[in-house]
Protein backbone atom coordinates (compact mmCIF):
# COMPACT_ATOMS: atom_id res chain seq x y z
CA UNK A 1 0.00 0.00 0.00
CA UNK A 2 1.17 3.66 -0.58
CA UNK A 3 2.57 4.60 2.80
CA UNK A 4 1.78 8.11 2.27
CA UNK A 5 -1.77 9.06 1.77
CA UNK A 6 -2.55 11.18 -1.64
CA UNK A 7 -4.56 14.54 -1.61
CA UNK A 8 -6.35 13.74 -5.24
CA UNK A 9 -6.31 18.12 -5.71
CA UNK A 10 -3.23 20.38 -5.90
CA UNK A 11 -1.72 21.75 -3.08
CA UNK A 12 -1.95 25.49 -2.53
CA UNK A 13 0.57 27.15 -4.87
CA UNK A 14 1.36 23.78 -6.86
CA UNK A 15 0.88 23.99 -10.54
CA UNK A 16 -1.24 22.02 -12.54
CA UNK A 17 1.54 20.29 -14.08
CA UNK A 18 3.37 19.63 -10.53
CA UNK A 19 0.21 17.99 -9.74
CA UNK A 20 -0.12 15.60 -12.44
CA UNK A 21 4.00 14.38 -12.10
CA UNK A 22 3.03 13.91 -8.14
CA UNK A 23 -0.34 12.14 -9.46
CA UNK A 24 1.66 10.12 -12.14
CA UNK A 25 4.38 9.02 -9.34
CA UNK A 26 1.63 7.82 -7.08
CA UNK A 27 0.68 5.07 -9.60
CA UNK A 28 4.01 4.08 -10.01
CA UNK A 29 4.49 3.38 -6.77
CA UNK A 30 1.17 1.44 -6.56
CA UNK A 31 2.44 -0.46 -9.69
CA UNK A 32 5.38 -1.29 -8.13
CA UNK A 33 3.95 -2.33 -5.23
CA UNK A 34 1.13 -4.90 -7.18
CA UNK A 35 3.85 -6.58 -9.16
CA UNK A 36 5.31 -7.09 -5.84
CA UNK A 37 2.99 -8.66 -4.48
CA UNK A 38 2.24 -10.72 -7.66
CA UNK A 39 5.78 -11.68 -7.59
CA UNK A 40 5.31 -13.30 -3.89
CA UNK A 41 1.91 -14.96 -4.89
CA UNK A 42 3.87 -16.83 -7.65
CA UNK A 43 6.75 -17.78 -5.31
CA UNK A 44 4.71 -18.75 -2.29
CA UNK A 45 1.70 -20.51 -3.99
CA UNK A 46 2.58 -20.85 -7.96
CA UNK A 47 1.16 -19.35 -10.68
CA UNK A 48 -2.59 -19.77 -10.79
CA UNK A 49 -4.79 -18.22 -7.87
CA UNK A 50 -8.39 -18.35 -8.24
CA UNK A 51 -10.80 -16.19 -5.85
CA UNK A 52 -14.04 -17.39 -5.15
CA UNK A 53 -16.16 -14.67 -3.77
CA UNK A 54 -19.42 -15.18 -1.82
CA UNK A 55 -21.59 -12.28 -1.65
CA UNK A 56 -24.94 -10.75 0.59
CA UNK A 57 -25.20 -7.65 -0.85
CA UNK A 58 -24.30 -6.84 -4.65
CA UNK A 59 -23.13 -3.52 -3.32
CA UNK A 60 -20.32 -5.35 -1.47
CA UNK A 61 -19.40 -7.55 -3.77
CA UNK A 62 -18.35 -4.60 -6.22
CA UNK A 63 -16.09 -3.15 -3.10
CA UNK A 64 -14.38 -6.73 -2.94
CA UNK A 65 -13.51 -6.82 -6.12
CA UNK A 66 -12.61 -3.26 -6.50
CA UNK A 67 -10.40 -4.67 -3.59
CA UNK A 68 -9.01 -7.05 -5.15
CA UNK A 69 -8.42 -4.65 -8.20
CA UNK A 70 -6.29 -2.20 -5.98
CA UNK A 71 -4.35 -4.92 -4.61
CA UNK A 72 -3.26 -6.64 -7.56
CA UNK A 73 -3.47 -4.13 -10.50
CA UNK A 74 -6.64 -6.12 -12.42
CA UNK A 75 -7.65 -4.16 -15.49
CA UNK A 76 -11.12 -4.25 -14.28
CA UNK A 77 -13.08 -5.28 -11.23
CA UNK A 78 -14.78 -7.86 -12.54
CA UNK A 79 -14.86 -11.89 -12.48
CA UNK A 80 -12.97 -13.63 -14.96
CA UNK A 81 -9.31 -14.65 -15.71
CA UNK A 82 -6.29 -11.90 -15.81
CA UNK A 83 -2.74 -13.13 -16.27
CA UNK A 84 0.52 -10.90 -15.82
CA UNK A 85 3.63 -10.53 -16.20
CA UNK A 86 5.17 -11.72 -13.70
CA UNK A 87 3.36 -15.57 -15.00
CA UNK A 88 0.27 -15.19 -12.34
CA UNK A 89 -2.95 -15.88 -13.75
CA UNK A 90 -5.63 -14.55 -11.28
CA UNK A 91 -9.53 -15.96 -11.85
CA UNK A 92 -12.10 -14.75 -9.75
CA UNK A 93 -15.78 -16.16 -9.79
CA UNK A 94 -18.64 -15.07 -7.77
CA UNK A 95 -21.24 -16.49 -6.41
CA UNK A 96 -24.52 -15.49 -3.55
CA UNK A 97 -24.46 -17.14 -0.43
CA UNK A 98 -28.52 -17.70 -0.47
CA UNK A 99 -29.10 -20.79 2.47
CA UNK A 100 -25.47 -21.39 3.49
CA UNK A 101 -25.90 -18.11 5.57
CA UNK A 102 -29.09 -18.96 7.27
CA UNK A 103 -28.39 -20.04 10.96
CA UNK A 104 -28.20 -23.68 11.75
CA UNK A 105 -31.21 -26.40 12.21
CA UNK A 106 -31.12 -25.79 15.67
CA UNK A 107 -34.28 -25.20 18.06
CA UNK A 108 -33.71 -21.25 19.53
CA UNK A 109 -36.02 -22.47 22.43
CA UNK A 110 -33.02 -24.59 24.06
CA UNK A 111 -29.47 -25.11 24.28
CA UNK A 112 -29.04 -28.09 21.41
CA UNK A 113 -27.73 -31.22 22.45
CA UNK A 114 -23.97 -32.39 21.67
CA UNK A 115 -25.70 -34.79 18.90
CA UNK A 116 -28.03 -32.12 17.71
CA UNK A 117 -25.27 -29.75 17.35
CA UNK A 118 -23.27 -32.17 15.32
CA UNK A 119 -25.98 -33.39 13.30
CA UNK A 120 -26.95 -29.64 12.26
CA UNK A 121 -23.07 -28.51 11.51
CA UNK A 122 -22.84 -31.50 10.11
CA UNK A 123 -26.34 -31.10 7.39
CA UNK A 124 -24.58 -27.04 6.25
CA UNK A 125 -21.19 -29.45 5.69
CA UNK A 126 -22.78 -31.33 3.35
CA UNK A 127 -25.06 -28.69 1.77
CA UNK A 128 -21.38 -26.68 1.32
CA UNK A 129 -20.18 -29.73 -0.37
CA UNK A 130 -23.50 -29.92 -2.94
CA UNK A 131 -22.37 -26.58 -3.77
CA UNK A 132 -18.61 -27.21 -4.32
CA UNK A 133 -18.25 -30.61 -5.80
CA UNK A 134 -20.18 -29.49 -9.14
CA UNK A 135 -17.81 -26.90 -10.12
CA UNK A 136 -14.65 -28.24 -8.27
CA UNK A 137 -12.85 -29.29 -11.31
CA UNK A 138 -12.92 -26.02 -12.99
CA UNK A 139 -11.14 -24.35 -10.63
CA UNK A 140 -7.31 -24.00 -11.07
CA UNK A 141 -4.45 -23.73 -8.64
CA UNK A 142 -4.92 -22.26 -5.18
CA UNK A 143 -8.29 -21.87 -4.30
CA UNK A 144 -9.14 -19.07 -1.80
CA UNK A 145 -12.94 -18.51 -0.46
CA UNK A 146 -13.89 -15.44 0.43
CA UNK A 147 -17.08 -15.28 2.30
CA UNK A 148 -19.52 -13.00 3.37
CA UNK A 149 -21.35 -13.60 6.30
CA UNK A 150 -22.68 -11.62 9.50
CA UNK A 151 -20.86 -11.50 12.81
CA UNK A 152 -21.17 -13.61 15.94
CA UNK A 153 -23.42 -10.46 17.41
CA UNK A 154 -26.04 -10.97 14.55
CA UNK A 155 -26.52 -14.84 15.49
CA UNK A 156 -26.59 -14.58 19.61
CA UNK A 157 -30.35 -13.37 19.42
CA UNK A 158 -33.58 -14.56 17.84
CA UNK A 159 -36.41 -12.89 18.00
CA UNK A 160 -39.64 -14.57 19.66
CA UNK A 161 -43.05 -13.39 19.86
CA UNK A 162 -45.06 -14.69 22.28
CA UNK A 163 -48.93 -16.15 21.69
CA UNK A 164 -51.30 -12.85 22.36
CA UNK A 165 -49.03 -10.52 21.78
CA UNK A 166 -47.36 -10.20 18.19
CA UNK A 167 -47.10 -6.54 18.97
CA UNK A 168 -44.42 -7.15 21.08
CA UNK A 169 -41.21 -8.42 20.02
CA UNK A 170 -38.52 -10.12 22.52
CA UNK A 171 -35.50 -11.21 21.93
CA UNK A 172 -33.71 -15.06 23.26
CA UNK A 173 -30.31 -15.97 23.59
CA UNK A 174 -29.44 -18.65 21.29
CA UNK A 175 -25.26 -18.13 19.85
CA UNK A 176 -25.40 -22.13 18.96
CA UNK A 177 -27.00 -20.61 15.79
CA UNK A 178 -23.98 -19.35 14.13
CA UNK A 179 -23.26 -21.12 10.85
CA UNK A 180 -19.53 -19.59 10.55
CA UNK A 181 -18.08 -22.80 12.02
CA UNK A 182 -19.67 -24.87 9.88
CA UNK A 183 -19.21 -23.14 6.83
CA UNK A 184 -15.62 -23.07 7.28
CA UNK A 185 -15.80 -26.92 7.74
CA UNK A 186 -17.92 -27.24 4.59
CA UNK A 187 -15.31 -25.29 2.75
CA UNK A 188 -12.21 -27.65 4.22
CA UNK A 189 -13.90 -30.95 3.74
CA UNK A 190 -13.20 -30.07 0.03
CA UNK A 191 -9.87 -29.22 0.78
CA UNK A 192 -10.62 -25.43 0.59
CA UNK A 193 -9.25 -22.26 2.96
CA UNK A 194 -12.14 -19.58 3.79
CA UNK A 195 -11.59 -16.32 4.81
CA UNK A 196 -14.56 -14.50 6.29
CA UNK A 197 -15.89 -11.11 5.74
CA UNK A 198 -19.02 -8.89 7.38
CA UNK A 199 -21.05 -6.89 5.38
CA UNK A 200 -21.68 -3.88 8.07
CA UNK A 201 -20.73 -0.88 5.49
CA UNK A 202 -18.72 1.08 7.75
CA UNK A 203 -15.23 1.15 6.39
CA UNK A 204 -16.05 -1.27 4.11
CA UNK A 205 -13.47 -0.10 1.33
CA UNK A 206 -10.66 -0.68 3.51
CA UNK A 207 -12.14 -3.67 5.45
CA UNK A 208 -12.19 -5.40 1.80
CA UNK A 209 -8.18 -4.64 1.20
CA UNK A 210 -7.23 -6.17 4.52
CA UNK A 211 -9.90 -9.25 4.52
CA UNK A 212 -8.24 -9.84 1.29
CA UNK A 213 -4.84 -9.37 2.50
CA UNK A 214 -5.52 -12.11 4.98
CA UNK A 215 -6.76 -14.57 2.56
CA UNK A 216 -3.57 -14.33 0.40
CA UNK A 217 -2.14 -14.98 3.47
CA UNK A 218 -4.57 -18.12 4.84
CA UNK A 219 -3.14 -19.06 1.48
CA UNK A 220 0.36 -19.45 2.71
CA UNK A 221 1.45 -16.21 0.63
CA UNK A 222 4.44 -14.39 2.21
CA UNK A 223 5.62 -11.11 0.64
CA UNK A 224 9.84 -11.71 1.11
CA UNK A 225 11.88 -14.26 3.05
CA UNK A 226 12.95 -12.30 6.42
CA UNK A 227 16.57 -13.44 6.10
CA UNK A 228 17.30 -12.72 9.71
CA UNK A 229 20.63 -13.57 11.10
CA UNK A 230 21.76 -14.55 14.49
CA UNK A 231 24.81 -13.35 16.71
CA UNK A 232 27.85 -15.71 16.37
CA UNK A 233 26.13 -17.78 13.99
CA UNK A 234 27.34 -17.71 9.64
CA UNK A 235 24.87 -15.22 7.79
CA UNK A 236 24.09 -17.88 5.23
CA UNK A 237 22.65 -20.22 7.62
CA UNK A 238 18.84 -20.67 7.18
CA UNK A 239 16.65 -19.54 10.03
CA UNK A 240 13.55 -21.56 10.78
CA UNK A 241 10.93 -18.84 12.90
CA UNK A 242 8.43 -20.36 15.00
CA UNK A 243 5.58 -19.80 16.20
CA UNK A 244 2.89 -20.94 18.73
CA UNK A 245 -1.20 -20.66 17.74
CA UNK A 246 -3.47 -21.43 20.29
CA UNK A 247 -6.78 -22.82 18.48
CA UNK A 248 -9.53 -22.26 20.96
CA UNK A 249 -12.97 -23.64 20.51
CA UNK A 250 -15.86 -22.57 22.70
CA UNK A 251 -18.53 -24.49 23.65
CA UNK A 252 -20.47 -23.00 21.18
CA UNK A 253 -18.22 -23.50 18.55
CA UNK A 254 -17.10 -27.36 19.06
CA UNK A 255 -19.15 -30.16 17.82
CA UNK A 256 -18.87 -31.72 20.50
CA UNK A 257 -19.74 -28.88 23.33
CA UNK A 258 -16.96 -28.64 25.08
CA UNK A 259 -14.29 -26.50 25.44
CA UNK A 260 -10.94 -27.27 23.76
CA UNK A 261 -7.43 -25.84 22.39
CA UNK A 262 -5.40 -27.12 19.64
CA UNK A 263 -1.76 -25.82 20.00
CA UNK A 264 -0.37 -25.35 16.45
CA UNK A 265 3.36 -24.24 15.87
CA UNK A 266 3.96 -22.30 12.82
CA UNK A 267 7.35 -22.34 11.30
CA UNK A 268 8.91 -20.28 8.20
CA UNK A 269 12.25 -20.24 7.05
CA UNK A 270 14.52 -17.38 6.84
CA UNK A 271 15.47 -18.28 3.30
CA UNK A 272 12.27 -19.12 1.27
CA UNK A 273 8.83 -17.98 0.61
CA UNK A 274 7.68 -21.78 2.24
CA UNK A 275 5.56 -22.19 5.87
CA UNK A 276 4.59 -25.00 7.45
CA UNK A 277 2.60 -26.01 10.39
CA UNK A 278 2.06 -29.16 12.36
CA UNK A 279 -0.42 -29.80 15.32
CA UNK A 280 -0.88 -32.61 17.89
CA UNK A 281 -3.01 -35.50 15.05
CA UNK A 282 -0.21 -34.97 12.35
CA UNK A 283 3.41 -36.94 11.86
CA UNK A 284 4.87 -34.21 9.62
CA UNK A 285 4.97 -30.78 9.06
CA UNK A 286 2.27 -29.56 5.87
CA UNK A 287 2.02 -26.44 4.38
CA UNK A 288 0.47 -23.51 5.90
CA UNK A 289 -3.03 -23.87 3.94
CA UNK A 290 -3.50 -27.10 4.43
CA UNK A 291 -2.99 -27.33 8.03
CA UNK A 292 -6.21 -24.62 7.97
CA UNK A 293 -7.71 -27.50 6.11
CA UNK A 294 -7.19 -30.43 8.35
CA UNK A 295 -6.72 -29.17 11.80
CA UNK A 296 -10.46 -29.05 12.27
CA UNK A 297 -10.50 -33.04 11.38
CA UNK A 298 -7.66 -34.05 12.36
CA UNK A 299 -6.56 -31.77 15.22
CA UNK A 300 -6.46 -32.88 19.12
CA UNK A 301 -7.60 -30.81 21.15
CA UNK A 302 -6.74 -30.20 24.49
CA UNK A 303 -9.42 -29.07 27.87
CA UNK A 304 -8.49 -26.45 30.11
CA UNK A 305 -6.90 -28.47 33.09
CA UNK A 306 -3.17 -28.83 34.49
CA UNK A 307 -2.87 -31.79 32.80
CA UNK A 308 -3.98 -31.01 29.45
CA UNK A 309 -1.52 -27.80 29.31
CA UNK A 310 1.37 -30.62 30.84
CA UNK A 311 0.59 -32.77 27.41
CA UNK A 312 0.63 -29.06 25.21
CA UNK A 313 4.00 -28.18 26.80
CA UNK A 314 5.28 -31.50 25.69
CA UNK A 315 3.93 -31.51 22.85
CA UNK A 316 6.07 -28.08 21.91
CA UNK A 317 9.10 -29.34 23.56
CA UNK A 318 9.00 -32.48 21.21
CA UNK A 319 8.02 -31.14 18.37
CA UNK A 320 10.96 -28.32 18.46
CA UNK A 321 13.24 -31.26 19.37
CA UNK A 322 12.68 -33.58 16.95
CA UNK A 323 15.07 -33.97 14.02
CA UNK A 324 13.42 -32.21 11.49
CA UNK A 325 13.05 -29.14 13.33
CA UNK A 326 17.18 -28.64 14.01
CA UNK A 327 17.86 -29.08 10.06
CA UNK A 328 18.28 -25.33 10.80
CA UNK A 329 18.79 -22.91 13.44
CA UNK A 330 15.31 -21.98 15.39
CA UNK A 331 14.03 -18.98 16.58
Amino acid sequence: MASERLSWKPEPEETEEDFQVRLEQFYEERRGEQATLRRAICSSIGEHLTIWIWYINEENRVERLKAIKYCLGLPDAEPGSYSFPEGLTVTICVDEVAGLAQRLDLSAEFKPKSTEREKAIKKRRREVAALVQPVQSKLRGKVGVWFELYDKTHWKFVERKDEGKENETKYKLAPWGDPKRAIRLGFADEGLVSQFITPQQKSYCQKAICSFIDLLRSLGVRMAPSYITLPNVDPDTPINEVGLWLVNRTSETSADAKPKTIPVIVKMSSRTAEITAIFPGLESWIPYHEALTRINKEGKGFTNDDKSKAKIRTFIQQTLNKKGSTVAKTL
